[in-house]
């Protein structure tokens, strides 16, 4: 084996289309396991019970990448690394969005707020079943949430508006935030320093792994700076155009165990 740390994406990448980690997965990752390679997750999602689940699943024992880079977490639940947003940008991150008369979602520290209950934020809340919610009265009280550290703010919208709220993100925030697109209904705002890419980097640091050693997986345009930071970065058949256009290769999709397959490739040495 040559690559000695691989992270992959959850959802559209590791995760098959019923949100499950197969089987046959699980094999390829302990086979790659065995042969040296320190393999872990990469998600923009939350630590949480169901994200503990897909650690377990795997015999994890590395910190995982979490909210999309602003945290390196250990599966015993100790933080290695945390970035939050600044105060100021998180409260003028959500004023705007009041003013926008956008729905939004909230993380600080490892709690959930929604500016209110909707179809969208509802759904969101099946992914964190467990995680304590609050939903924020008057717009005022992020003054009092910022004091715990906010990690991300989502802008939640229809696929339609997502394009729009990108543009207003790109124009208003370029200073202390960025935000990009994980999903067709939300928009992410974490601090500018934070990446899927930059936080790969940081734990091929912290295992004194060298970059041209490092693998990525991923399917969407929040995993793109870890594709490209990577030195192997794999494409799901299913990722979207962008992501393609600058892996390295592209292995089968996430409905095909294409994480195993492209692990395979590896332990055979054509990759």
């Amino acid at each position: 084996m040559k690559y000695k740390l691989a992270a992959a994406d959850l959802d559209g990448t590791l995760l098959d289309r019923s949100s499950q980690i197969t089987d046959a997965t699980v094999a390829a990752v302990k086979a790659a396991q065995e042969a040296g390679l320190v393999f872990t997750i990469c998600t923009g999602r939350a630590q949480s019970t169901v994200v503990m689940g897909y650690i377990e699943r795997l015999g994890l024992s590395c910190p995982v990448i979490t909210y999309n880079g602003a945290m390196l977490i250990k599966p015993d639940g100790e933080t290695v690394y945390r970035r939050d947003l600044e105060d100021a940008d998180a409260v003028e991150a959500y004023e705007a969005g009041t003013e926008r008369g956008t729905d939004m979602i909230v993380w600080a520290d490892n709690k959930l707020y929604f500016s209110k209950i909707t179809r969208e934020t509802a759904f969101y809340r099946t992914f964190y079943p467990d995680a304590d919610l609050t939903v924020i009265g008057a717009p005022d009280e992020i003054y009092d949430i910022v004091k715990r550290g906010i990690t991300k703010i989502i802008y939640v919208s229809s696929p339609e508006l997502t394009d729009d709220n990108q543009r207003f993100v790109d124009e208003h925030f370029a200073r202390g935030i960025v935000g990009f697109r994980s999903s067709p209904n939300y928009i992410e705002l974490v601090h500018k320093d934070v990446s899927k890419g930059e936080a790969l980097l940081r734990l091929a640091e912290y295992y004194g792994v060298p970059r041209e050693l490092t693998v990525a997986f991923g399917d969407e345009k929040n995993d793109i700076p870890m594709i490209e930071a990577a030195g192997l970065g794999v494409a799901m058949a299913n990722a979207v155009p962008e992501l393609k256009a600058v892996a390295d290769y592209v292995t089968l999709s996430n409905a095909e165990d294409g994480v195993a397959a492209a692990l395979y490739e590896m332990l055979a040495g054509r990759l």
